[in-house]
């Protein structure tokens, strides 16, 4: 009996065991399977979701445009690893206000000049930043963009050289020769059409400090008379403007006793000046003040001094009307002025290009009845150098700075209103600067709001010739025609044509 019962109670145990261990199997596996709410419900198992990643760019990072082109230049370019669509911005660049943005397409708001360039240190290289974005993440590029030059019909061609420090190209009433003077006292006869020149005259000059011969001019007659001015320092260091006669058509031209002006150098100075038969028929001299002198008597300011002047020089009606004959006239139209560097007309006025000393370089738009007094000592430009200045100074037509960054120049040139054949130098006033630049700007705008660096093209590269080069303008001149002229200190003479 006591076996049989200790068998069935251990085969109850077994069995108890065996429902505990089916119980606990049941719960594992309703966990496994997510029972209840616990686990997400739908099989996820808690998987971390991929972040979204930015666009990169694939277009290029730098692009050229020849200037004037107004259309869109450059495309914008990028990948999405994620496949989001990209939208492009211009975000930034020291340049970014020249630009829009189309979609994708880039393109100046402005068509660009490359003779005044807008982007922000003016060298013709724009930075701009564009922005590519998928909505959430963004990436930017860098965009350097150059503007490259177009002549835009300018063609420059040596037509003359081996002169020393030539510093004139003056048209001849009923010739088809010109005059070539040379600082150093001699003075030629050039041919454009082939380049030959003849010894005409040599002067005897100075040439210390700012001396020689400055000019020659012919009279308005010069067909007929054979009459023509001089402006050169003589050996004596006086500045005189001298009437020369061509004697008869081979005769052997000389400078005859006969001044015009006659001005005596300061001990230490010297001057120099410009002088030409303008359009109108009339011959202008300007002289510069003494340079290097100290001048308590301040002569481009003094009605008694012919330093710093503008004269324009006419026939006597009445030559015997004095106790001596009197064949010109000299009579004094304005003052003021530092170192007159060329003349031309416009509409009647005198356009008188006036180098400045350390400040600025002007362009002076003289009224020849008026009397005008240009400030020098006072001013250069609209910039007051001294105290004390008079009342009644009258501000240039244009001024730039004195110095060698853009838009700067050493020297003026006075240069002549273009009316040749070139359409991009239609109607522009055409001048240069002796450190080499080639300046225009609209001659309809001088006489209204001043003319700055901002306004004013650099045309050099448009200038630059087929053959030797221009260092240092010296003179810019027009023919009949229109044909422009540009004299080079080193020697040359160029000829500036359609092309």
């Amino acid at each position: 009996m006591t076996d049989r019962s200790s068998a069935g109670n251990a085969g109850k145990k077994s069995l108890k065991l065996l429902l505990r261990l089916s119980t606990l199997s049941g719960a594992l596996g309703l966990a496994a399977c997510g029972g209840g709410n616990g686990g997400g419900g739908n099989g996820g198992g808690g998987t971390t979701p991929i972040a979204n990643r930015p666009p990169t760019f694939t277009s290029v990072t730098t692009a050229s445009v020849t200037e004037n082109f107004a259309g869109s230049f450059y495309q914008a370019a990028a990948t999405d690893p994620d496949n989001n669509a990209i939208t492009y911005s211009i975000s930034g660049g020291s340049d970014a206000a020249r630009f829009v943005l189309d979609g994708d397409r880039l393109r100046f708001a402005t068509a660009p000049n490359y003779d005044l360039p807008t982007d922000s240190d003016e060298d013709n290289v724009y930075l701009v930043q564009i922005t590519a974005s998928d909505g959430q993440a963004t990436t930017t590029l860098d965009l350097r963009v150059t503007v490259t030059n177009d002549r835009e019909g300018v063609v420059v061609r040596r037509i003359g050289t081996g002169f020393d420090r030539p510093v004139g190209f003056v048209s001849i009433p009923g010739d088809t020769r010109v005059f070539v003077p040379e600082r150093g006292g001699r003075i030629f006869l050039f041919d454009p059409t082939n380049g030959t020149k003849t010894l005409f005259l040599t002067v005897n000059v100075s040439t210390a400090g700012e001396g020689g011969v400055a000019a020659i001019a012919p009279m308005a007659d010069y067909a007929k008379s054979g009459q023509f001015v001089v402006l050169y320092t003589a050996s004596n260091g006086a500045l005189i403007a001298a009437i020369g006669q061509r004697s008869g058509i081979f005769g052997s031209p000389a400078l005859t006793s006969e001044t015009v002006l006659f001005a005596a150098m300061p001990a230490g100075a010297s001057a120099t000046g410009t002088a030409q038969l303008a359009a109108d028929g009339k011959l202008y001299i300007a002289t510069s003040d003494a340079i290097g002198a100290t001048d308590p008597a301040l002569g481009s300011q003094s009605a008694t001094s012919a330093f710093g002047k503008l004269y324009v020089v006419e026939r006597n009606p009445d030559p015997f009307a004095g106790v001596s004959p009197q064949y010109f006239l000299t009579r004094r139209i304005a003052s003021g002025l530092r170192y007159p560097r060329g003349t031309t007309l416009l509409d009647g006025r005198l356009l008188l290009a006036d180098r400045g000393g350390d400040s600025r370089h002007e362009v002076d738009l003289i009224d020849p009845t008026a009397g005008s007094n240009f400030g020098w000592p006072y001013k250069e430009g609209t910039i007051t150098v001294r105290s004390g200045a008079p009342a009644g100074l009258v501000d240039p037509a244009l001024e730039y700075r004195f110095g060698t960054g853009p838009g700067m120049g050493t020297g003026i040139v006075g240069g002549v209103v273009y009316r040749g054949a070139i359409a991009s130098l239609s109607g522009q006033y055409v001048f240069a600067d002796r450190s080499g630049a080639i300046f225009a700007t609209s001659a309809a705008k001088l006489g209204g709001t001043l003319v700055t660096a901002s306004t004013i093209e650099r045309r050099r590269a448009d200038f630059a010739p087929d053959v030797g080069t221009l260092n240092e303008p010296t003179a810019i001149n027009a023919d009949a025609s229109g044909t422009l002229y540009i004299v080079d200190a080193g020697g040359d003479i160029f000829r500036v044509d359609a092309g």
